[in-house]
């Protein structure tokens, strides 16, 4: 602790660190100020741990990470505390792989993100554990397209997305995997609406559409193939079914129930696009369609198939109102008693 290693100059660099030992918490690498960028850590061994990288402050900025190569991995960043904010986790080039984040703990809050660039890609978030939830992903700006979170796992439940602010924006959905089902969309609130859900592509299937609850009426459906959407998963009552492709939509996997009373999402339905025979081996859909909310007129009748399509067996008559019988009488020609409409 009394060696003026500063002193030593460029010579601190022939010093043999790996026979230190213990003695290596004692070294005062804090006085050595800008001279610390000589010390060769690379080859401190398992000794680099012993280092109290904290005590330096801002002068760790002068360390070189980068120089350590594999024996990165002894570094404790957790034990850094705030001095971490100090570190230029950009310098360290593709040796931020090494970082062992598992010792980082809630500690990875501190972390200058904004200077990591294209290294996000080399950095394991999965190892951080639920951890994960204290990074800063807003700080990364776009570089946040470089984080790679097909390795995330199930930590993804953790990443708070919400946080990101439109920032989500430039997160790389399409590539997160079956890791996408991990995604809290619920918890992001408003922020949905900055989520490219055109751009995941194919993964737009591993979306858990539970996870999205009432917020997937921020959801644009204008930009999704609907064929890969599960609709038993989506809250039907809180669509936007102005900007869904009818036509795209498996009617048969839709809750009704979740639009019962909402006279304003039936209206906003276009009738004349939904495959009624999604829907003819559904009990429960038919049973649970309030027809006298349907607009009939936008129900091309004058095709035979789609009268046909239509199972009017299970079409409650007390529900439709004398216009919508009408409607339907001059469209086929048909009484409803020759339809055959339940009572």
């Amino acid at each position: 602790a009394n060696v003026n290693f500063k002193a030593m100059g460029a010579n601190v660099a022939n010093v043999d660190w790996s026979q230190m030992g213990t003695n290596m918490a004692s070294v005062n690498f804090g006085a050595m100020g800008t001279n610390v960028a000589n010390v060769n850590f690379k080859d401190m061994g398992a000794n680099l741990s012993k280092v109290n990288f904290s005590g330096m402050g801002a002068g760790v900025k002068n360390v070189d990470f980068a120089g350590m190569g594999a024996n990165m991995a002894n570094v404790d960043f957790g034990a850094m505390g705030a001095t971490v904010k100090s570190v230029d986790f950009g310098a360290m080039g593709a040796n931020v792989a090494n970082v062992d984040w598992t010792k980082m703990g809630t500690n990875v809050a501190n972390v200058d993100w904004s200077k990591m660039g294209t290294n996000l890609g080399s950095v394991d978030f999965e190892d951080m554990g639920t951890a994960v939830a204290n990074v800063n992903f807003k700080a990364m700006g776009a570089n946040v397209a470089n984080v790679d979170w097909s390795q995330m796992g199930t930590n993804m439940a953790s990443v708070n997305f919400g946080a990101m602010g439109t920032n989500v924006a430039n997160v790389n959905f399409k590539d997160m995997g079956a890791a996408m089902g991990n995604v809290d969309f619920k918890a992001m609130g408003a922020t949905v609406k900055s989520v490219d859900f055109g751009a995941m592509g194919a993964n737009i299937a591993n979306v858990d559409w539970t996870k999205m609850g009432t917020n997937v009426a921020n959801v644009d459906f204008s930009k999704i193939d609907e064929t890969m959407v599960d609709f038993s998963e989506v809250d039907a009552g809180k669509v936007n079914w102005v900007k869904v492709d009818e036509a795209s939509v498996d009617w048969g996997q839709v809750d009704f129930t979740d639009m019962t009373n909402n006279a304003t999402q039936y209206k906003a339905v276009d009738w004349g696009q939904v495959d009624f025979t999604d829907m003819r081996d559904k009990t429960a859909q038919y049973n649970d369609v309030d027809w006298g909310k349907v607009d009939w007129n936008e129900v091309n009748l004058k095709d035979q198939a789609i009268v046909d399509s239509i199972d009017w067996s299970r079409v409650t008559a007390s529900e439709l109102d004398s216009q919508d019988i009408a409607v339907i009488g001059q469209a086929t020609g048909e009484t409803v008693a020759e339809l055959a409409l339940t009572s």
